[in-house]
């Protein structure tokens, strides 16, 4: 399904929300890099809250000719190039690339989806040059998502889990910072689950993306001070403290 925007940034954002409601992957498009300037503080949300998003631009054409070609037949193409497109967001996306008259663009696009389904989850980036657009496709086949497969969570060492089981079960003052375990509902249950096996306190981030414990729960903000901790379990939490303003004590146990 096709939805027109007025303005890149309202279309990544809306992609965003799509993704994170659904569960689901979304494309975008933006005009030429202008349009990928455009997608704004949009690329950092996307980024931020690992949502699946194929991003895409449209690019000058590589060739020269006319337009029923998609060759270069207007002025506009030379001020809209640029060395490398994807220079513009390399350090929001998974993966970048301009798509190139040799290549099969349906298994680019089944890949670019691969890599933003596949955990963690994110957002991708595919520059289409006009000239390739143009280009007619007759009897073009290529590989699902479900046919290429997406790679499964690594798992943890067994030795590493009865560890952490043992240090947990024998804490005097155990404390569990999450952050975005809620990103997904199996998560959000798992950690529950856990911490009303064991009776571990939840402190939650301030800034926290993601719903991790439901905030009524007697679990939630009962736990001692972060300095008082004896055993440490941070949850999918970049940030779960500041380094020289609140920190553990430095004989604390972290998973």
């Amino acid at each position: 399904r096709l939805l027109n925007m007025l303005h890149e940034n309202a279309n990544l954002n809306a992609a965003i929300g799509y993704t994170l409601v659904s569960h689901r992957p979304a494309a975008t498009a933006a005009h030429v890099e202008l349009g990928t300037l455009n997608y704004g503080g949009a690329i950092h949300n996307a980024w931020r809250d690992e949502a699946p998003i194929l991003m895409t631009a449209g690019m000058p054409p590589l060739s020269y000719g006319r337009s029923r070609r998609g060759g270069r037949d207007q002025a506009v193409f030379w001020p809209q190039e640029l060395y490398d497109y994807g220079q513009i967001v390399r350090q929001y996306v998974k993966w970048d690339h301009v798509l190139h008259p040799l290549e099969n663009p349906g298994l680019v696009v089944s890949r670019a989806l691969q890599l933003a389904l596949a955990e963690r989850q994110g957002p991708t980036y595919l520059v289409i040059p006009r000239d390739v657009a143009m280009l007619p496709l007759e009897g073009l086949r290529f590989p699902s998502i479900a046919q290429l497969g997406l790679p499964d969570p690594p798992s943890p060492d067994p030795d590493a889990v009865r560890t952490a089981a043992r240090l947990l079960v024998e804490a005097r003052n155990p404390l569990v910072l999450p952050r975005k375990a809620g990103r997904t509902a199996a998560g959000a249950a798992a950690l529950r689950a856990l911490c009303e096996l064991l009776a571990l306190p939840v402190a939650q981030a301030p800034r926290s993306e993601r719903m991790n414990l439901p905030t009524d729960h007697p679990l939630c903000e009962a736990g001692p001070p972060l300095d008082e901790a004896d055993v440490i379990l941070v949850v999918d939490n970049d940030t779960p403290w500041l380094p020289g303003i609140q920190e553990p004590h430095p004989d604390a146990k972290i998973i």
